[in-house]
Parts: structure tokens; C-alpha cells; sequence
């Protein structure tokens, strides 16, 4: 069962990379091969497909200057920023793919992962729209795409209540970085879909000094003999995100006459799921004896589930969203007692 989710986990990325990208996808059976090679086969395609969309963009300014909506001058200055604003998406969307493909190659090695993400402010978002010819009103573009966080609490539920778990409520945290695609299914309209890859990280801290032992195949937390300082498991997964959304364009008018639609600082709705795979699990532990301070780092890879799913929503308004998910896969392998991950916090989008 976990092998048939795993595959079409696999299956379900790549087709959103074709989706987005454009992408000619080749399987292989190797574990990350596959979509290392989906990756560059979509880099491949990003110079031809932006050269394609700014081609379509300087046709469009055409029109416009065969109609006598904008001066040649007008033209040239657009045709000019349309193809900035291109050469920056190609150097944008190959450093992500190159990024990722980077992720996947080192991903069975333990280090630390540090992304720094850029966002257009809306006082940006504004300018650039208020730099297009004053007679043209611009529609929410039906497709788009961008980078998104998230961060919160993360903890357990299932055969008990909340409050009873064995981790901290406070110190038990994750963090979420996403690609996501989003489409409308009519210009302008209400009804969104949105999917993409997202990398999960969960940190659990079991209460009372405890720490996670292996025995018999199965996980389960015993009283360390020392005062811990440090004790987390750390849980890396890949999943792909599915998401119904619901948000109104706004309709804008600004000072020189221009009408904008935008969904950017519209209020938003989004329910759906989620499907992936466990890439490690990471005990880390930390205390001193004799004066000395010990570290300790042990893969508990094998105790996890390596099928993750379930269920998320979020609601917010303009780039920030409440956030939560829930997991219906156990956590823990082999595992007498059912613990189900739930996690709430904040989501930061394009």
C-alpha cells in the first residue's frame, strides 16, 4: 500500500512540473532519478517557454500601436520592460529548478538547507501595474506562480486527547517551503486550483526528559538517564499539495485612470490535500555528563511511515493566510497507538 502511494506521489509531482512548466517527463526506478530528470528536462524548456510568452507580449503591444491605443514611444518603452521582466523569470525559475535538483542530490546526506525567498511589496505590484498605458484595463492573469512559506506548532493526536500527548505543545514546531501553480478556471473569476511540491519539516519534543528508542522495529520514548538540553525528531517529507480555493478579483482604479483586477490583496479560502513521502527522520539529542556536552544525531528513518496524507485549509487575506493541516497517516511505524500529526500556524504566499 505504501509503495502504490509512493509511486503515485511521484507521479502526481511530475505531472504538476509538466503542468507548470511544460515539462517531457521520462520515468526511471530509481528513488529520486525520476524527477531529477523531470527537473532538467523543465529547465530545459523555461528559456524557450518565456521567449514564447514575451513573443506573445510584444504582439499584443503591437496591436495596440496598429489601433493608436499607445505612441511608438509608449511601444518601445513597454517592449523594453517586457523583455527585462522575462531575462529575470528565466534567471528566477532555473535558479529554483537548479536549487531543487540540488536539494535531491544531497538529500540522503544530513546538513543544514538555508532558502532565502523574494517577494514584490505592494507598493511594487502597483508601480507596475500603473506603468501600462492609461486606455488598457489588466486582468488577473489565469495562471501564475511563486514561491510560499509556512510555520506554526505541530503535535499529535488520535487514540488520546491533545492535551495528553507526548510532545511539547510550545516547543514541537514546523516549517513548510513550497513552489505552488495556481489556476483560474475563468478570467477573473472566483474559483481557483492550486498545486504544487512542498517540503515539510516536522520537529517533535517528547515531554519529560524522554527520548525515542528503537526495539523490535518499532519506536517508543523511555527516560533518558540524563538531563536532556536537546530532544527532537526531526521529520523531512516531500508532498504535493492539491487545494480548492475560492477569492474574488478585486477591482481597482488607480490616479492616472488604469483598471485593475488583482487577487493579491483579495480574502481567500482554500480546502484540499495533501500526498507525499517521509525523506528522513532525524533524532538529535543533546546533554552534558562530567562537565562535557554530548550530541548525539541518529536516523530513525525505519520507524516512520514513509507514506504521508491528509487534509489542509487555510484562510487569509492578501499574501497571509491562517494555516492548518492533518494527517491521517499514524506517524510512528508499527506503531500500538494511533498518533496523527496536526499542525497550526501561518501560511506567506504569492
Amino acid at each position: 500500500m505504501q509503495t502504490t502511494i509512493l509511486r503515485f506521489t511521484l507521479l502526481v509531482a511530475v505531472m504538476f512540473l509538466s503542468l507548470g512548466m511544460n515539462a517531457q517527463i521520462e520515468f526511471k526506478h530509481e528513488r529520486f532519478s525520476s524527477t531529477i530528470d523531470s527537473l532538467r528536462t523543465a529547465r530545459s524548456k523555461v528559456e524557450i517557454e518565456e521567449k514564447d510568452f514575451l513573443k506573445k507580449g510584444i504582439e499584443n503591444l503591437q496591436k495596440q500601436l496598429k489601433n493608436e491605443e499607445i505612441t511608438i514611444d509608449e511601444f518601445e518603452r513597454e517592449k523594453k520592460k517586457l523583455a527585462e521582466l522575462h531575462a529575470k523569470n528565466i534567471e528566477s525559475r532555473t535558479l529554483i529548478i537548479d536549487e531543487s535538483i540540488e536539494y535531491l542530490k544531497r538529500n540522503d546526506s544530513e546538513g543544514s538547507h538555508r532558502i532565502v525567498i523574494g517577494y514584490k511589496t505592494k507598493k511594487e505590484r502597483e508601480e507596475e501595474y500603473k506603468s501600462f498605458s492609461k486606455d488598457t484595463t489588466i486582468n488577473a492573469p489565469i495562471q501564475s506562480s511563486g514561491m510560499g512559506i509556512a510555520f506554526g506548532f505541530v503535535n499529535t493526536t488520535g487514540d488520546y486527547n491533545i492535551n495528553d500527548s507526548s510532545y511539547e505543545i510550545a516547543g514541537s514546531r514546523f516549517f513548510e517551503i513550497s513552489y505552488v501553480w495556481r489556476t483560474v478556471f475563468k478570467q477573473n473569476g472566483p474559483l481557483h486550483l492550486r498545486y504544487g511540491i512542498n517540503y515539510q519539516i516536522d520537529s517533535y519534543k517528547p515531554v519529560d526528559n524522554q527520548y525515542f528508542v528503537m526495539e523490535d522495529k518499532k519506536l517508543h520514548l523511555e527516560e533518558f538517564p540524563m538531563k536532556l538540553k536537546k530532544s527532537k525528531l526531526r521529520i523531512a517529507n516531500l508532498v504535493v499539495p492539491l487545494h480548492l480555493e475560492f477569492s474574488k478579483a478585486e477591482h481597482k482604479v488607480f490616479d492616472n485612470g488604469k483598471n485593475v483586477y488583482t487577487y493579491h490583496d483579495s480574502w481567500r479560502f482554500g480546502i484540499g490535500g495533501y500526498v507525499g513521502m517521509n525523506l528522513k527522520a532525524t533524532q538529535k539529542l543533546k546533554y552534558k555528563e562530567d562537565g562535557s556536552t554530548y550530541r548525539m544525531k541518529e536516523n530513525m528513518s525505519s520507524g516512520v511511515n514513509q507514506a504521508v496524507y491528509g487534509l489542509s485549509a487555510y484562510l487569509g487575506k492578501g499574501s497571509w493566510a491562517l494555516y492548518t493541516r492533518y494527517g491521517f497517516n499514524n506517524l510512528l511505524k508499527n506503531s500500538d497507538i494511533k498518533e496523527n500529526t496536526i499542525a497550526v500556524g501561518v501560511k506567506y504566499k504569492n
